[in-house]
């Protein structure tokens, strides 16, 4: 079986409007829910063996929150595709994933990744929320096969985790 964790990014700052899109930071929503999220998943046992993230900063901050909650244990790979990538571009990703790895997170932006949850879900999800997570388990081997293989899911979106 395969699992994929699918986590848009925490809320992001739009204080310092000469900061490009690419460095925004996260705002203070962000650096609240992307802990509790994390561990969130932490206690769900939905801790991947490797994370993909966009290297832009509200991305990249939120995969290292999570990594710390997950003791530093889950390598971040950097990938420049995620950053905004369209459904094909994250479609064509998720196919060239190493079989070696059973459990992924891809920490990425909107609305690639809301398309891809929705494809995933047949239409379940519309939207993932900032800091939103989307796990989805495949019924099968191999990644080039997760298109075509029945899939069960789980959403868990920030406004749900608050206490």
């Amino acid at each position: 079986m395969k699992s994929l964790l699918i986590v848009r990014h925490a809320k992001s700052s739009w204080d310092n409007i000469s900061l490009s899109d690419f460095n925004r930071p996260l705002n203070q929503r962000g650096l609240r829910d992307a802990p509790i999220m994390a561990n969130l998943a932490k206690t769900l046992g939905l801790i991947p063996e490797i994370i993909f993230s966009s290297p832009a900063n509200r991305a990249l901050t939120t995969a290292t929150i999570f990594q710390n909650m997950f003791d530093n244990s889950v390598q971040i790979v950097e990938n420049q595709d995620i950053y905004h990538a369209s459904l094909y571009t994250l479609e064509e990703f998720i196919l060239n994933f190493d079989d070696k790895y059973n459990h992924i997170a891809i920490f990425g932006h909107n609305p690639g990744l809301s398309f891809l949850a929705e494809k995933f879900t047949s239409g379940s999800i519309y939207e993932i929320p900032t800091c939103g997570i989307v796990s989805i388990n495949f019924n099968c081997n191999h990644w080039h096969n997760v298109f075509e293989s029945t899939n069960v899911f789980k959403n868990y979106f920030p406004k749900d985790a608050q206490d």
